[in-house]
């Protein structure tokens, strides 16, 4: 009779990250993984949140693009969840309207014009316009339990 090896399990392994977050070791093996989302076009300041910018009761065209640790652009389909608040990485909330994406496809609405679940075009873009009355609003994206916030103001 033939002998076969023996299996032998062994539980994950995690460790902890420099935000806090405890990832599967299995994510951290090589610098390709998705990582985060980053914003396409937005004002960049240091210290502050890209933000885009434009006219009260006018759409924001926002541009989301998912990369991976060494910041390269990812080109697969990505499960986001994007919603807007008022507050950076608040609940649901606000008064704005979604219009259909550019690029990408809503999966699921969560809550009409403040919450969905949405898939990336297979560059792993995600576009969106967006239109509300003055005031900021926070883009909350998230990637694999990682969230990214975009300040919009609208003047």
């Amino acid at each position: 009779m033939p002998k076969f090896p023996t299996l032998i399990t062994v539980p994950p392994t995690v460790i902890p990250e420099m935000d806090g977050v405890l990832r599967d070791i299995a994510s951290l093996l090589g610098t390709d993984a998705p990582f985060q989302v980053r914003a396409v076009g937005a004002t960049n300041s240091p210290g502050q949140l890209a933000s885009y910018s434009g006219s009260a009761g006018g759409p924001i065209a926002v541009a989301l693009q998912v990369t991976n640790q060494r910041y390269s652009d990812l080109g697969a389909f990505f499960q986001l969840r994007v919603w807007m608040a008022t507050t950076p990485a608040g609940a649901p909330g606000g008064v704005q309207t979604f219009a259909v994406p550019g690029a990408g496809t809503v999966m699921r609405t969560i809550t009409a014009n403040q919450d969905y679940e949405v898939l990336s075009s297979g560059l792993g873009r995600y576009s969106v316009a967006i239109t509300a009355a003055a005031g900021t609003r926070y883009l909350n994206v998230s990637l694999a339990g990682h969230v990214t916030t975009f300040a919009l103001t609208w003047a």
